[in-house]
């Protein structure tokens, strides 16, 4: 606000600078010219303009004289301020404290009437107020800001901003320099790069500057910043980040968790559809909130034709139903709620585990299937049944995905998993037994056992004392 009104000012004194200069060459060039013309030959028109610029003289030294003297002549004459003057008032108590400008905002006067000022301080009081409310509502972020402060949040600065972002701001450079004015970003000096670092990397630092490697994370970062300059971190790292101030956190914080329970709720709607049967109308409730996302998923999708997404979800729909899941001894109800399972999985969630515990407690039946039967034999282990439906469901994801792609590329190469093999690897099933292992243990009353499987398996690749005693105690041998 400073900045920009000593732009005005010497903006308007350079206008007045020019104006003069301009006058003065006009008068200079016209007046002996009017002189040796004989004064019978003018015209009006020369009149008017002879007379201007013969009072032109006179009016600079009045405006001079006024703009130097203009407190004393409007205490003198007590002339009321203009709506220019009220402007800069205005101005001035937004940067004063409150009590200061309203009393400022007044003319001297030596007999002041106490009651009508106090009226006066009373209404320019409130009208503060609300100008202040008005700014704050004005500078107030709104959806598509605090998205971008949640997109800048941990980016370096050198990276490229994306298109669809750029899209959205074609001025990019002009928002994140109102964001940092308004006090939303700041200045990295170059400690931010330590955030991101992990607590053994800090210590490290700490170490080679021979300080102690105490505390916690946000201790250890506090330590470095205290014993160090800038340019000492900067040889550290280099880089630099988009760093949000407090102010800038909680906006971004306050979009992330909104934003997180819009999709909760979509994916909660899309659920209860898909589960009714409904494939259209999930399509649809999917359509209609990524529409009006600030960046849609997806690239060049338009999420407001509707029915063209729903003809491109049918066909991997159809193909499901196709599949018909002829190697299950299950009945036909089981055997849809797999195909529901599956595209809700294709349709929004990604994370097949998340979609089997939604959908596994729908039905009592426990998959059958003799070849995922004899398949897990094989590697000596009795999977839960969750773990049956994501060996199962996985091998089917991946051999729709296979068949995509040999229809989009042409190619015959990409080709689907025969009957009995399936889409799970060794290791897998070996942390599978492991977990199960932990699982037992942690039902025997062991004590000191561990609440979490991390722990426990840090001691069981130390091979430490307490994983031995842990083993010792098992009465079931089978599970050493």
């Amino acid at each position: 606000m400073k900045r920009h009104n000593r732009k005005k000012q010497n903006s308007n004194k350079l206008f007045e600078k020019a104006f003069l200069i301009i006058f003065m060459i006009i008068w200079i060039i016209y007046i002996p010219k009017g002189i040796r013309m004989n004064c019978s030959h003018y015209s009006i028109i020369d009149w008017v303009i002879v007379i201007c610029l013969f009072s032109f003289p006179f009016i600079i030294l009045i405006y001079l004289f006024y703009k130097k003297h203009k407190k004393t002549i409007i205490n003198i004459f007590n002339i009321i301020p203009t709506h220019k003057q009220e402007k800069s008032s205005i101005k001035r108590s937004e940067e004063e404290p409150l009590a200061q400008a309203t009393l400022t905002s007044f003319s001297i006067e030596e007999n002041i009437d106490f009651n009508k000022l106090d009226i006066s301080l009373d209404n320019t009081i409130e009208s503060k107020l609300d100008q202040t409310e008005q700014k704050e509502t004005i500078i107030g972020l709104t959806n598509k800001e605090r998205f971008f402060l949640h997109y800048l949040r941990n980016r370096k600065m050198d990276w490229h901003i994306d298109a669809p972002v750029k899209d959205l701001f074609p001025n990019y450079k002009e928002t994140i320099s109102n964001l940092k004015e308004n006090g939303y970003l700041t200045r990295d000096n170059h400690s931010y790069f330590l955030e991101t670092m992990t607590i053994p990397e800090l210590k490290n630092i700490l170490k080679s500057l021979a300080l102690p490697v105490s505390g916690k994370k946000a201790e250890l970062i506090q330590r470095i910043i205290q014993n160090t300059s800038e340019s000492q971190r900067k040889e550290i790292c280099p880089d630099l980040y988009y760093v949000l101030t407090e102010k800038g956190i909680l906006e971004e914080e306050s979009y992330f968790s909104e934003h997180k329970k819009q999709n909760l709720q979509l994916k909660e709607n899309i659920l209860s559809l898909i589960k009714k049967g409904d494939f259209r109308e999930a399509v649809y409730c999917m359509c209609e909130s990524y529409a009006k996302e600030i960046i849609a998923p997806g690239i060049g999708i338009d999420w407001n034709d509707k029915e063209a997404i729903w003809n491109t979800k049918q066909k991997n729909l159809v193909k499901l139903q196709k599949y018909n899941f002829p190697d299950l001894d299950n009945s036909e109800s089981f055997k849809q709620l797999l195909i529901k399972c599956l595209f809700y999985k294709i349709l929004i969630e990604h994370e097949l585990w998340k979609v089997i515990a939604l959908f596994i407690d729908e039905t009592n039946e426990i998959l059958s299937c003799k070849s995922l039967s004899l398949f897990f034999e094989q590697y000596n282990y009795t999977p839960t049944e969750s773990q049956k439906w994501y060996t199962y469901l996985s091998t089917k994801l991946f051999n729709l995905c296979q068949d995509n792609m040999q229809q989009v590329l042409k190619n015959e190469s990409y080709e689907a998993l025969p009957d009995g093999i399936y889409n799970i690897s060794e290791t897998t099933i070996e942390l599978w037994k492991e977990y199960q292992k932990y699982e037992f243990l942690s039902q025997q009353n062991i004590d000191g056992f561990p609440t979490t499987y991390e722990t426990y398996k840090k001691h069981k690749a130390n091979n430490s004392k307490k994983y031995q005693f842990w083993i010792s105690q098992i009465k079931d041998k089978s599970y050493e």
